[in-house]
């Protein structure tokens, strides 16, 4: 076979071509491919490295799983908690909980998965920074806005601070996944304002930390 053959999807059974395989579709640990439709069957949390440990039989297994999600969150779920930044409806929703059941999904996705508070086993913060720029007059600005976020950040346990000479762009609240067959981690974006207006980045700090202590929480009690 050359180099530039049709693959056959294992979950569809319809022919791969190169370039749509390689933008949008997936090649298991087993070998099998699943093109770009069957990848959007799965779940938004699979990283690269997820697909790469799972054999056809993990995907159609997944896919199942997935179902079942859909159905519990449209049936079953009862939403108790949301965790979100900004007030009623022009808020923006991060975290549903569900204290009945003790499930939690992430809020800010179109076909989120249904977790168990005990899967949560671990949560933390990751940064993304640029450098402050070389140009003195933009650089000062860049300064003012570092040391207002730094001293709203620090009255919020779990919020970074901005590392020396650069400044936070946005925050990944990452949490650890246990227990699940194939999802191994959630990252929730919290994007944060550029603008030095404080009211703005308090709540992008509160949501953030809120969500730390939520997920602190359930490791605990787990």
């Amino acid at each position: 076979m050359g180099l530039f053959d049709k693959k056959t999807c294992t979950g569809c059974g319809k022919k791969i071509g190169v370039l749509s395989g390689f933008f949008s579709g997936q090649t298991l640990g087993d070998g099998s491919k699943l093109c770009g439709e069957c990848v959007k069957k799965c779940s938004s949390e699979l990283r690269d490295a997820d697909f790469k440990r799972m054999t056809e039989a993990d995907f159609l297994q997944h896919v199942v799983a997935r179902d079942e999600d859909r159905r519990r969150y449209a049936q079953e779920f009862v939403r108790t908690r949301t965790i979100q930044s900004g007030d009623g409806a022009l808020g923006t929703p991060y975290v549903y909980a569900d204290d009945t059941h003790g499930w939690w999904v992430r809020a800010n996705v179109n076909d989120p998965d249904v977790f168990t508070y005990k899967q949560a086993a671990g949560v933390m913060v990751e940064s993304q920074t640029m450098t402050l720029s070389s140009d003195e007059d933009r650089r000062r600005r860049e300064m003012e806005w570092v040391q207002l976020y730094n001293s709203i950040a620090g009255g919020y346990p779990g919020v970074p601070l901005c590392p020396p000479n650069k400044r936070i762009t946005g925050l990944k609240v990452k949490v650890t996944i246990t227990g699940h067959p194939f999802i191994t981690e959630v990252n929730i974006p919290v994007s944060i304002n550029a603008t030095n207006v404080q009211m703005l980045l308090r709540e992008e700090c509160r949501v953030v930390s809120e969500m730390v202590q939520f997920f602190m929480t359930l490791r605990m009690q787990g």
